[in-house]
């Protein structure tokens, strides 16, 4: 049945808010929707994906979750903060988090549908929009906050030692070192990281950092299958 998709995610509200990683769970089988109806049409060609999108976006960022206590720590480390094992970490996370732009992409591809649009007349459709808008801007939030610290990350590590070699540059030819991200630097509901050069201090900043982010994308989710519920529930 297809409501099992959102009574899945209806049943997961209220749940222990503990900053939890992205769960590795793939969404229940949820058949055919035969009916017409527009509701129906939007819940089986743009929400169903949609949802289906949200998932791999999460399981993506839990993999870049797993890496980024690792990363803070190496950064941390005076003998090996500009080694390779830096670059290899902040590579996977790019990675995680070119996927995660991927979903969101199609996400946005959804939205687009004409029969979601602002000008739909069905209020249930007008609903099922809503509820898909908050979501996709609750993933974009995130993809945007990560994107950041990635750029940034990768902005340090890349002008490492350019100061030792200025006197053989161009006066033409420069790049500017970012330090790491310091809070108040975004305007993106998590900010940055504070990083203090303290390992064990850092990795846990990372936890706390990610760990907010995947607990406010879940309610977001929560929060749309509650009101996408009741339409699923007419659709067969």
């Amino acid at each position: 049945m297809i409501v099992a998709l959102f009574l899945a995610a209806a049943l997961a509200a209220g749940a222990d808010p503990t900053p939890t990683p992205a769960p590795d769970t793939a969404f229940p089988e949820i058949g055919r929707v035969r009916s017409l109806a527009p509701p129906c049409a939007v819940m089986r060609d743009v929400v169903i994906p949609s949802y289906q999108a949200a998932q791999k976006a999460d399981k993506k960022f839990g993999d870049a979750q797993t890496k980024l206590p690792n990363y803070a720590q190496v950064a941390d480390d005076p003998f090996n903060r500009w080694g390779v094992e830096r670059e290899m970490l902040l590579s996977r996370v790019d990675s995680a988090l070119t996927s995660m732009m991927e979903q969101t992409a199609e996400m946005s591809r959804l939205l687009g549908d004409p029969r979601i649009s602002k000008l739909a007349a069905d209020p249930q459709v007008q609903n099922e929009r809503t509820a898909l808008q908050q979501m996709y801007q609750a993933q974009m939030a995130r993809v945007s906050i990560l994107h950041e610290f990635v750029e940034r990350e990768r902005v340090a590590v890349m002008s490492h030692g350019l100061d030792d070699l200025s006197m053989f540059s161009s006066p033409q030819v420069s790049m500017a070192s970012t330090p790491t991200p310091q809070p108040g630097q975004t305007k993106t509901p998590w900010g940055q990281p504070s990083l203090n050069g303290i390992a064990f201090n850092d990795a846990q900043q990372m936890r706390d950092w990610t760990g907010q982010m995947a607990s406010e994308i879940r309610i977001s989710e929560e929060r749309a299958a509650k009101t996408l519920y009741p339409i699923a529930t007419g659709c067969h």
